[in-house]
């Protein structure tokens, strides 16, 4: 078995440094405090923020030369339903004007930026009060589809309140398990999708550390293993959000059972070895 405290000092490593996180602050005030002033688009823009992992704190840091660390900043516009191309062609070009923002690209559902470091996914999105959420545009197709960034953030503290804290960090150390044995050109659950399946699949949370890991590794394969990846049918993963959102949906049937067979991969490679620090090296990278 290994010791609590080499686990303690594993998160603290795969932990974006503090250095990390004040930039990435900065670089999402900086980009507000532009759209703000902007000539045109200060009477468009309502509101920026961060989303995705960093807004949660559940992002990990760049393993050396594994290129940039992704950050995700939602802006509010106060349109309505108007074509998604436009909107989100017009934040691209205002964008482009500044030239810190020269690079920009144009994306699927965002702009995005190569920075110091960090590669930025700039969302424009536009309020649904019905729902009181957000939706989200195409530059490919005028459709808008329902997100709801500030839901996933709420539910993922409070899943974290609900089990002692322990959700946060176990869903770090499986997503630096995805990193590191993630095969070129495959896709595994990764964000919300991963998250959810961690939460809806956790172990005791009065576990010590390294049991609710492999606890929760042994659910999660026991829950979709045989009843869907080896018969080739992926489960629902229901957005805890946005009702009747599959979360897995845009995923192939191929990597959803390449991610789970290479847990069950690990989940027996623990019962047959233990769990010495030489097991976890095999499993969670040097």
């Amino acid at each position: 078995m290994a010791k609590q405290k080499d686990f303690n000092e594993f998160l603290s490593d795969i932990e974006p440094s503090k250095t990390t996180v004040s930039y990435i602050s900065s670089v999402q005030t900086n980009l507000r405090d532009y759209l703000e002033t902007h000539t045109k688009y200060k009477d468009i823009h309502v509101a920026t923020f961060l989303s995705g992992s960093y807004a949660k704190h559940t992002s990990i840091r760049p393993v050396l030369y594994d290129g940039k660390r992704d950050v995700d900043i939602v802006v509010e516009t106060k349109y309505s339903s108007d074509d998604s191309r436009e909107v989100l062609s017009e934040l691209f070009d205002v964008l482009r004007e500044k030239n810190t923002y020269a690079e920009a690209r144009l994306q699927s559902h965002s702009v995005g930026i190569e920075m110091s470091g960090i590669e930025i996914d700039i969302v424009p999105v536009i309020r649904d009060d019905s729902e009181e959420k957000y939706c989200i545009g195409s530059s490919e197709e005028d459709l808008w589809k329902l997100t709801d960034p500030k839901g996933h953030i709420s539910w993922s503290s409070a899943i974290n309140a609900d089990n002692n804290g322990r959700y946060k960090p176990l869903v770090k150390m499986i997503k630096w398990w995805r990193r590191t044995h993630c095969p070129d050109g495959t896709k595994f659950p990764k964000g919300i999708t991963l998250e959810k399946i961690i939460a809806d699949n956790l172990a005791d949370g009065d576990l010590n550390t390294e049991n609710h890991l492999v606890a929760t590794m042994r659910n999660i394969v026991t829950a979709y293993k045989e009843t869907y990846s080896d018969k080739g049918q992926k489960p629902v993963i229901e957005d805890p959000s946005i009702e009747g959102n599959d979360l897995l949906a845009s995923y192939e049937i191929g990597d959803f059972k390449a991610f789970i067979d290479k847990l069950a991969e690990h989940v027996q490679l623990i019962d047959d070895c233990g769990t010495t620090n030489e097991v976890w090296k095999r499993i969670l990278g040097d």
